[in-house]
C-alpha cells in the first residue's frame, strides 16, 4: 500500500509509518503484521521529480560507472544540469540528508572535477 494511498490517506500513513519503525513494534506485532499479509518493503517507486532524475543518473552510473555526466553527455545536458544543481544546493546547505545520502550511494562526484579534489 503506498503512503499516498488515495482511497485513504490516513491508512497509507500509517502503513509508512509502521514500515519505518518495524524494529520497535517487537516481535510478536511484527509476525501479527506478517500473518496479515503486512507488506514491509513498498513497491511503488517515489514519483518526485528529485527521484525520476536520481534513477536517470543511476542508469548513467550504471552504464558508465561514474556520476560524471557533463564529461560524457556535455555541460549543457539536463542530465548535467540537475547535477550542477543538486552541487549547488549541497554546497549552500539546502540539499537534505537523504538526497545526499542517495547521491553518495552511487558515488556522486561532489565536485565537476573530480581530479580536482
Amino acid at each position: 500500500m503506498p503512503k499516498k494511498f488515495n482511497l485513504d490517506p490516513v491508512l497509507g500513513g500509517w502503513v509508512a509509518a509502521v514500515r519505518r519503525r518495524r524494529e520497535a513494534l517487537g516481535a510478536s506485532r511484527v509476525v501479527q503484521l506478517e500473518a496479515l499479509g503486512f507488506e514491509w518493503v513498498s513497491t511503488r517507486q517515489c514519483g518526485s521529480a528529485f527521484m525520476e532524475t536520481f534513477r536517470e543518473l543511476r542508469c548513467f552510473y550504471d552504464e558508465h560507472g561514474h556520476t560524471e555526466v557533463a564529461r560524457v553527455l556535455g555541460e549543457t545536458s539536463d542530465l548535467a544540469r540537475w547535477c550542477d544543481a543538486q552541487r549547488s544546493a549541497n554546497a549552500r546547505g539546502l540539499l537534505p540528508d537523504k538526497r545526499q545520502a542517495y547521491l553518495e550511494g552511487i558515488g556522486f562526484a561532489w565536485c565537476k572535477d573530480p581530479t580536482q579534489l
